[in-house]
């Protein structure tokens, strides 16, 4: 896949964040936790995962 495909297709995809600075250690359902033992709530319901 050239750049200029791969841009194209990044263009059309709706992105909710393009990084995220923290490392997860595990995940249960809805719940993600960090290095450091803090949970987050996965509020993007695998968004991403589904591509849209």
């Amino acid at each position: 896949m050239t750049l200029e495909i791969f841009n194209k297709y990044e263009s059309e995809v709706r992105g909710y964040i393009r990084s995220f600075p923290t490392i997860f250690d595990k995940s249960k359902m809805a719940e993600i936790w960090d290095e450091s033992g803090k949970r987050y709530v996965d509020f993007f319901a695998g968004a991403g995962a589904l591509n849209y």
